[in-house]
């Protein structure tokens, strides 16, 4: 039991004790009282679960939201800053064709030039 039913309860008990048999009628509202406000406790509850549940499901969803938006964030910065260092990677590779080429027509150019 609820301990507003208890309490309910004990008011009734001391009702019905101070009245005695000849307070039938008092005991008896103080029972339909008890019923009334037993049930609307319930209600009263029931809601509460309802609404707590309700807060629970919504912290969660939200906490979801977040790390869903916190890993999106930390992969771009992560692409981002993967992107320099493919574009300077691809430069140095381009430099160094670059490098090779002139090496190897040097090369070629001493190549005729002894020849001759």
């Amino acid at each position: 039991m609820e301990p507003l039913e208890w309490l309910i309860l004990g008011v009734g008990l001391v009702v019905g004790g101070i009245f005695g048999s000849k307070g039938k009628g008092v005991l008896k509202t103080a029972a339909k009282g008890y019923l009334i406000a037993g049930e609307k406790a319930q209600e009263w509850s029931s809601n509460i679960r309802e609404d707590f549940r309700d807060a629970i499901e919504e912290a969660r969803y939200e906490k979801e939201q977040e790390e869903a938006l916190q890993r999106e964030e930390s992969e771009a910065v992560l692409h981002s800053a993967a992107e320099p260092a493919l574009k300077h990677s691809k430069g140095s590779s381009a430099t160094n064709s670059h490098k090779s080429d002139h090496n190897e027509s040097a090369a070629h150019a001493k190549a005729q030039s002894t020849e001759q």
